[in-house]
């Protein structure tokens, strides 16, 4: 085996193995808040070529969740309202369904929350 065979065959063997760790970082992370698991679930690895790779999620409501979770949704401050005029229920005036409560609940405001910035934090760990 050549000597240039042996430098690529030891870069694939370190992407793949960089690769896994992010996503085992990034699962770890995202998993530990509660009413994750859309997004845990969104988060794979993808081949983009032989040299590099894709870690994160690719479309889909998990992929949303993972998006929200790291840039927040207005902050600590902001209030989201409804704007419909009917609920699901056929109520007036309309109310957020917030599908993640036990049982699902209504509201007619939610406040936002600040964003975790695990992407950056985890990028900036491995040079990105």
């Amino acid at each position: 085996m050549s000597i240039v065979e042996t430098v690529r065959r030891a870069c694939l063997r370190e992407l793949e193995e960089v690769a896994t760790t992010i996503e085992g970082e990034m699962k770890g992370i995202v998993g530990s808040h509660s009413r994750s698991g859309l997004a845990v679930g969104a988060i794979h690895i993808e081949g983009m070529s032989e040299s590099s790779k894709f870690v994160g999620g690719t479309g889909g409501e998990g992929t949303l969740h993972m998006y929200y979770l790291n840039e927040g949704n207005g902050g600590r401050g902001a209030v989201i309202r409804s704007t419909r005029k009917f609920d699901r229920r056929g109520a007036r005036p309309g109310k957020l369904y917030l599908a993640n409560g036990r049982p699902p609940m209504y509201a007619t405001q939610v406040h936002g929350y600040k964003g975790i910035h695990f992407v950056e934090e985890i990028a900036g760990r491995h040079g990105g």
